[in-house]
């Protein structure tokens, strides 16, 4: 009987010594049922997998349950952290759990959800992985414009530094709202070789789109888009995050608040690899050749 006992003793030491300790709940919350987002929660499993992390996953989307049952679930199942995916589900998170460590990812901004128990990856690539590559593509030109409003004038300063360091000349014009964009365009064109984008909802939304993707083939100025979409809708190039390696941080992220660590510790972090895509359409109208090596590297390719 002591021997058995005495070997259940290590048994029960050495699995948890080595991952295998009793099965954790861990609600994932959805924003919504992109392909984006499936990406991410597949790479977020998939790194527990790998580190032999017994978890069960329990789904929720804020878009078809209601808060009340998402909570409800929460508060009867006490799970060791919450994993949002998306922006929609990252604020309900911050609103209304507060006592949990709460893991978000593919947030594109990330400012508004500040809180102790908070912390992720966001989906806005470093600007310096942006231009490194432009600089590695485009080896002739150097000439970056940036429209941007109050809102974004943070990442003005952090492009501006980047441009700096990386011998760019840079362009910049704030503005207060998407009517004021047809004037800036036409002060900044003539001095730009690119228009990088950054992610501003008073200044871009469908309409004011459409107008910067005719005036870059009116003007001859290369749009830099925030992903494909925006490539598959006329922008020469786009950067986005690789979602399933944003899924693999926010799973080191989750890993170390199972080990003890408060999330007010880790921060926020950004992606660390970018997905590339091109228009060869648009490049053809705006007689660049792309070479055929980086186009065998991009993630997206469109020419119909």
């Amino acid at each position: 009987m002591k021997k058995i006992l005495f070997l259940v003793a290590v048994f029960l030491i050495l699995s948890r010594a080595s991952g295998f300790s009793e099965q954790r709940i861990i609600p994932v919350i959805f924003s919504s049922e992109l392909v984006a987002y499936n990406n991410t929660f597949d790479g977020f499993k998939n790194f527990l997998d790998e580190k032999n992390i017994s978890v069960q996953i329990s789904k929720f989307n804020i878009s078809k349950d209601t808060p009340d049952a998402i909570l409800s679930w929460i508060r009867k199942n006490n799970p060791p952290l919450v994993f949002t995916v998306g922006t929609r589900a990252s604020k309900f998170a911050k609103e209304n759990i507060t006592d949990i460590p709460v893991v978000f990812g593919a947030v594109l901004d990330p400012a508004e959800l500040k809180g102790v128990n908070i912390t992720g990856v966001s989906m806005d690539i470093p600007v310096d992985i942006n231009l490194t590559e432009i600089k590695r593509i485009f080896p002739g030109r150097r000439k970056i414009g940036v429209v941007y409003s109050q809102k974004t004038i943070h990442l003005y300063k952090e492009i501006q530094q980047c441009c700096e360091k990386l011998n760019f000349q840079l362009t910049g014009r704030m503005i207060k709202e998407e009517k004021e964009l047809p004037v800036a365009l036409k002060e900044i064109s003539w001095r730009i070789d690119f228009l990088l984008m950054v992610p501003d909802s008073d200044i871009y939304f469908p309409k004011s789109i459409e107008y910067l993707l005719l005036e870059s083939l009116r003007k001859r100025f290369i749009v830099i888009g925030m992903s494909s979409f925006y490539t598959k809708s006329g922008a020469l190039i786009s950067f986005e995050c690789d979602y399933r390696d944003l899924g693999n941080q926010a799973g080191e992220i989750a890993l170390r608040l199972l080990n003890g660590e408060r999330p007010a510790d880790i921060g926020f972090s950004r992606p660390r690899k970018a997905r590339t895509s091109f228009n060869l359409i648009t490049a053809e109208r705006l007689n660049i050749r792309i070479p055929q090596s980086f186009i065998k590297e991009a993630a997206d390719v469109f020419e119909e």
